[in-house]
């Protein structure tokens, strides 16, 4: 009997140190996968992470990896944008109000800058401005760009002469050269192929108002619906309306200026005016355009028949003197202010 229970003491003795083996065992394997972990970590966080010591506005972003890196960056950006802020024209004082540019963090740049930061660097944020989309230059008419650059923009206001234009567009696609089209709203309403070929053909579309009006007579709601109701149409037909607007008869006051301005609308004249609608002789026409050729100049033409015959010979004289011929809005990006 005595036999018996010292058996049985010893087989649970037995199991007891089997069971503790089995965990010591466990243990030493959780430990052992801990540390490789913490080593495959760490060797990740060398190759592929930030250098030790790496600064980010004030924040040791050393050891991150770039995912972690991109939180950092995302959570500054929060703090550091800023909105851009429309200019104003106050009509009581004809005061404008400036506009203030916007930043915003380019995060990607940002992070690949950390990453390709020397260890204990001064990393600094990768930046770039929001232009706000009405600036002070709304609220002042665009006759001329200043520019030592021998570049010049050739512009049509279209509201009749429909007959000369496919000739127009000839000579502008044989010379490689693109203009901007003012066009007039009844005027498109009738002739809506036209300007779909204008535009098919690379031309800028801009707006000329809804109706041939003497626009200082009108007040100022009706002006912005002449501007928006032929926006609406323009874009409809080709969906690239270009925001510049050239006054009927060149009527040009502050309240016009202001009020196209306000809708984000340059107003747009000339330096140089053709008077061709007067129908002189086409000689006449190229020597007012030559003679008064400078850089940054902004030709006003109509469609008719002495500046078809007038416009090859423009071209060729002025490309020969070096110039570049273009729209409006390219004439503005190659010589920004």
């Amino acid at each position: 009997m005595r036999g018996r229970e010292r058996g049985a003491r010893f087989r649970v003795l037995v199991i007891s140190r089997s069971s503790m083996l089995y965990h010591v065992l466990i243990f030493c394997l959780i430990l052992l996968s801990a540390l490789v972990f913490t080593s495959l970590d760490e060797a990740r966080r060398a190759i592929l992470g930030a250098k030790p010591g790496v600064q980010l506005e004030g924040r040791n972003v050393g050891g991150m990896l770039p995912d972690e890196i991109r939180d950092v960056v995302k959570d500054i950006a929060e703090l550091k944008r800023r909105s851009p802020r429309d200019a104003m024209f106050y009509k009581e004082s004809g005061q404008v109000i400036p506009e203030v540019t916007g930043i915003d963090i380019d995060i990607d740049e940002t992070v690949r800058r950390v990453l390709q930061a020397a260890p204990g660097e001064e990393v600094q944020l990768a930046t770039f401005e929001i232009v706000p989309a009405i600036t002070g230059e709304h609220f002042e008419p665009l006759r001329a760009v200043a520019t030592d650059r021998q570049d010049m923009a050739l512009t049509v206001n279209v509201a009749w002469g429909e007959e000369h234009l496919p000739r127009m567009l000839d000579i502008l696609r044989e010379n490689n050269v693109r203009a901007t089209f003012f066009f007039d709203g009844q005027w498109v309403k009738l002739y809506p192929e036209l300007v779909k070929r204008i535009a098919d053909e690379g031309h800028e579309i801009a707006n000329h108002g809804y109706e041939h009006v003497h626009v200082k007579d009108v007040s100022e709601a009706v002006l912005r619906e002449l501007i928006t109701k032929n926006e609406e149409m323009l874009n409809q037909l080709t969906g690239k309306a270009a925001k510049l607007f050239a006054p009927p008869y060149g009527e040009c006051t502050d309240r016009i200026v202001a009020t196209a301005g306000s809708l984000g609308y340059r107003t747009v004249l000339w330096t140089i005016d053709t008077i061709d609608w007067k129908k002189p002789p086409a000689a006449q026409i190229v020597r007012k355009v030559t003679e008064k050729a400078r850089p940054g100049a902004i030709v006003l033409m109509h469609p008719t028949a002495p500046t078809i015959e007038a416009l090859p010979e423009i071209i060729s004289t002025l490309h020969r003197r070096g110039y570049w011929l273009g729209t409006v809005s390219d004439l503005l990006a190659r010589n920004p202010s």
